[in-house]
């Protein structure tokens, strides 16, 4: 191997070494996902930490904490390795069969099995506390939706389509008609409580759209209300809205939602304000002067539309999944949480979805929004 095909220099590379298992007990436990040879894609909690890399001046451990993906060559000897600060480290491995814990127990796997490996963080324990709805969206269950939070908030599909991501999982396609996924008895709303509503969506159309909304309607539509949700707006801006019976206020700075880009998006709802999250960063907020004695009930989860059973702000794109916390995230979980789960919404969808439903011309589908 010739020493040019090296990018990393001899200094980083020590500097990586030495530190490489500071601290490495105090942080969030690892998860490795692997892509194989044959196409499936196999995810779990890994035995090792760390990988042998044998480069052209040195052979060392680096722990899987610094990296971010190792690509194997044909030879399942000769990979590329890509680190969390940036570098690059090219050379071979001679690794031993991985034992992985997987949903489906334990399983090992032959490198000579694996085209890509890449370690991903899992998410701390502080943000699996206060989950009252858990929507992963990882895979077609067949019209309906299971609540990972343990409440019992089991989702109902209508016309959404699940398309499975490259990388782990899914999601669902919404096509702008009549697609929503919602719940009924799934998060007891009150304006006395707390709560954070977090999503992943990538928007493949124009007008207004309801990405996911929570609340309560005890007396018919537009009465008793007390909803959140989050919506993209016509103008293609990221908006944080706060209903209570028809006062409607609405949090729409100036950040911007482009077609076709994954973005993960944040409401959170506390008695002092409302304030919204893009992609980790801290957008704005606006004071929560919601007033009335409405008290808490068991409401209505509707994801992909703004109405749950008709077909006002119909959404276009992909929504990744939807958590609603029953508190107040902080800006370090918020973005911890960014940070943990970005990789895998950035890849390509294996399926490609059908094309968006055709709007008759001169017809507004987003009037009401």
């Amino acid at each position: 191997m010739k020493r040019s095909a090296v990018s990393m220099t001899a200094f980083a590379l020590m500097a990586l070494v030495s530190t490489a298992w500071a601290g490495q007990d105090k942080e969030q436990p690892l998860r490795l996902e692997l892509d194989m040879d044959d196409g499936s894609h196999i995810i779990g909690m890994p035995s090792i930490e760390s990988v042998p890399v044998q480069t052209a001046y040195a052979k060392m451990d680096i722990a899987l904490k610094q990296i971010l993906t190792i690509k194997l060559e044909e030879d399942h000897e000769t990979v590329t390795t890509d680190l969390q600060n940036g570098d690059k480290l090219k050379g071979t491995i001679d690794l031993k069969p991985i034992r992985l814990e997987t949903v489906f127990g334990t399983v090992k796997i032959g490198i000579e099995h694996v085209r890509e490996l890449r370690v991903v963080p899992s998410l701390p324990a502080s943000l699996k506390d206060g989950l009252v709805l858990d929507y992963s969206f990882d895979r077609d269950e067949g019209g309906k939706v299971t609540d990972k939070s343990g409440k019992d908030g089991q989702g109902l599909v209508r016309g959404a389509k699940w398309i499975s991501r490259n990388r782990e999982g899914g999601a669902y396609w919404f096509n702008g008609g009549n697609d929503i996924v919602y719940a009924t008895n799934s998060v007891t709303v009150s304006n006395d409580s707390d709560y954070t509503i977090c999503t992943w969506f990538k928007k493949s159309g124009n007008g207004t759209m309801g990405v996911v909304r929570i609340g309560t309607e005890t007396g018919g539509r537009d009465q008793n209300v007390l909803e959140l949700s989050l919506t993209v707006m016509d103008s293609s801006h990221l908006v944080a809205r706060m209903d209570q019976c028809q006062v409607d206020g609405r949090l729409t700075p100036s950040f911007q939602v482009q077609n076709d880009i994954w973005y993960h998006a944040v409401l959170v709802y506390s008695k002092s304000k409302v304030s919204l999250y893009a992609n980790g960063d801290y957008i704005g907020s606006i004071a929560n002067d919601l007033r009335g004695g409405i008290p808490g009930n068991m409401g209505v989860t509707r994801i992909g539309s703004d109405w749950t059973y008709v077909s006002e702000c119909p959404f276009v794109g992909l929504i990744g999944d939807v958590r609603v916390y029953s508190l107040a995230l902080s800006p370090e979980e918020i973005a911890c949480m960014y940070r943990v789960e970005n990789g895998r919404h950035t890849g390509k969808t294996d399926e490609k979805p059908p094309a968006p439903a055709t709007i008759p011309q001169g017809a507004n589908p987003f009037k009401g929004c």
